[in-house]
């Protein structure tokens, strides 16, 4: 059983054996029993003269009275000798997905693309894998449900024989598809196609003519369609460091970077050729990089774009990049999360882990213009400080909310620089990660726009926060705020000062004093050389005034500098917060 289940999702498996045995390829395939959130149906290929099958996976709320949403799809291609019943990537994954707003609510087609077809079209037609689902599929999809029917809100993915069909239809297609993900691709050479019990495959599909085989091999295609492919198809490639398939997908990486093709490649640790593990290990990241890519994630406003993923050069230690689905703002944002050492057993992988121990979390709020990979470079000295017993495991997130939001509520509501961060980013946290998901174990802390974000927001929320902690606040006056951000006062606040009064740290301190006494712990923490020294002094003067006790720091002889001021007072911003949570990882 081993050996075949392996043989099936290889997508290389033992050809047909005989084609008197059974049907080289059966196109409908209805599951033995039913499937957890999945149902069965069928189209009539008018190319091939027979009914095909494919399963269908629509979202929560999809059929609820009144709904008339559209939705994005993604395409699943099984691997070699199975079908759209078999070889599926967990529908049950996608759905937690879903309903923990990693990604927005989406329709999932399970393909049958033929059991031995490498997803081409025989000479003769009569096996018409890759016709099938361009040119019937797909019309048959957007025809019967609400699609986004556009390549926009299109993706495409697949496993092993699955992973060459994804790739090779995405690349040439790019007119259909936003995206591809390959899961250990079975990107095999001509080689393979000659051995004996491999000649029925290249007889059936490719006439037994090798050169057909290479000019529909996805090596041939990235490179004879670099030039309508860059720029327009988001394409990520996963293959596990155990898999036999680990060289091909080593090559599909580098034919990618030689035709100058941007793209993503990751190793999993520890996986062979196993598409439940596989599934386990990479989760919801293969669904998020599709939503990446729809035309939603890309729209860019005043203040976006909204996912900003670290460069190489700003990646840290035990961090990682995600998405969450905002409904407020109808798109992915992207935050970095930095995990504490332990967090995964060794060896274990996203998704496999039994560790369940659960910890304390950090958000940190970004300066104007920047963006959640800004600063997270700071999450390496807390690494540290981790590993040097300086401080305790914790979680640390950096969030984004606009780059000029002021982490405010714009008043026509086309940016919810509050509300995604309150409302949203914190329930996804504590949904997707094992965090101490209560106000005694969160702290938020913010620089610059970001620190007056923090203060502004913690005053609101006492109820969400046990400490925060500001650096360079940005705090400013009425006539500063019209004067040098005329943009945001009218974008935001309408251009209505008492919006912007009800708004802004000052009077929400004043407000809210009593609510913040004794619940939330305040640091405050700037350079004696930063341009917005004199506000941060202001801002401690009215907390002495309201008798809310306070840490406060200057820091001699820098400037607005996030860099300096974290060298100086990062470990001991982290000391503060680590001090007023209610107690120790558990």
């Amino acid at each position: 059983m081993k050996i075949l289940l392996l043989l099936a999702g290889l997508g290389l498996g033992l050809a047909a054996r005989a084609a008197e045995d059974k049907p080289f390829i059966v196109w409908n395939n209805p599951p033995a029993k039913p499937q957890e959130f999945l149902t069965h149906h069928t189209y009539q290929s008018a190319a091939m003269k027979t009914e095909v099958g494919f399963n269908l996976y629509l979202p929560p709320g999809y059929d609820a009275t009144g709904n008339t949403n559209r939705y994005p799809v993604i395409y699943w291609c099984h691997g070699m000798n199975c079908h759209e019943s078999i070889d599926q990537f967990p529908a049950r994954l996608v759905e937690q997905a879903i309903r923990e707003l990693r990604i927005p609510s989406l329709i999932v087609v399970y393909v049958s693309g033929g059991s031995q077809s490498f997803y081409c079209d025989s000479p003769d037609l009569h096996w018409a894998s890759e016709t099938t689902i361009t040119t019937e599929l797909i019309p048959h999809i957007d025809a019967n449900y609400r699609t986004l029917a556009s390549r926009d809100y299109r993706a495409i993915q697949g496993m092993s024989m699955g992973g060459f069909g994804s790739m090779r239809l995405a690349l040439k297609h790019p007119e259909l598809f936003s995206s591809v993900v390959a899961f250990a691709g079975g990107y095999v050479g001509v080689a393979r196609l000659l051995e004996k019990e491999r000649s029925i495959h290249l007889e059936n599909m490719f006439g037994g003519d090798t050169n057909k085989f290479i000019a529909n091999h996805p090596f041939t295609l990235a490179k004879q369609n670099a030039d309508r492919v860059r720029g327009q198809l988001g394409i990520k490639l996963f293959v596990g460091n155990e898999d036999f398939l680990l060289e091909p997908n080593r090559k599909m990486h580098a034919a990618l970077t030689d035709a100058g093709l941007p793209h993503e490649y990751d190793e999993v640790p520890a996986i062979k050729h196993d598409l439940r593990r596989l599934s386990e290990w990479i989760g919801s990241d293969g669904l998020e990089f599709a939503v990446k890519h729809f035309a939603m994630s890309t729209a860019k406003d005043h203040d976006g774009p909204w996912v900003n993923p670290p460069t190489e050069k700003e990646k840290v230690p035990n961090s990682e990049h995600h998405i969450f689905w905002s409904d407020a703002m109808r798109r992915p944002i992207g935050y970095n999360i930095y995990l504490p050492p332990g967090y995964y057993d060794a060896g274990s992988g996203r998704g496999l882990s039994t560790n369940t121990a659960r910890y304390p979390v950090v958000f940190y709020l970004h300066g104007m213009t920047d963006s959640e990979s800004t600063h997270f470079y700071n999450a390496a000295h807390l690494h540290q400080a981790i590993l040097d017993g300086k401080l305790p495991p914790m979680i640390y997130v950096h969030a984004y909310a606009g780059r000029t939001s002021w982490f405010s509520d714009y008043t026509d509501g086309s940016v919810m620089g509050e509300s995604i961060i309150v409302k949203e980013l914190i329930p996804q946290i504590d949904r997707r990660w094992r965090t101490l998901a209560d106000r005694e174990h969160r702290s938020l802390h913010g620089f610059s726009m970001g620190g007056s974000g923090a203060l502004k927001i913690a005053a609101k929320h006492p109820e969400l926060f046990s400490s925060v902690v500001a650096y360079s606040g940005g705090y400013r006056e009425l006539d500063e705020i019209k004067k040098l951000h005329q943009d945001q006062f009218a974008k935001i606040w309408n251009g209505d000062e008492a919006r912007w009064l009800a708004d802004e740290p000052w009077t929400l301190i004043r407000q809210r004093a009593d609510a913040l006494r004794g619940k939330v712990a305040i640091r405050q923490v700037v350079g004696t050389k930063d341009f917005l020294l004199e506000h941060n002094r202001k801002m401690h003067a009215l907390l002495n005034e309201l008798k809310l006790p306070h840490d406060y720091e200057e820091i001699e002889g820098i400037g607005h500098d996030p860099k300096r001021v974290w060298e100086a007072a990062g470990v001991k911003g982290w000391a503060f917060s680590a001090a007023h949570f209610g107690s120790e990882a558990r």
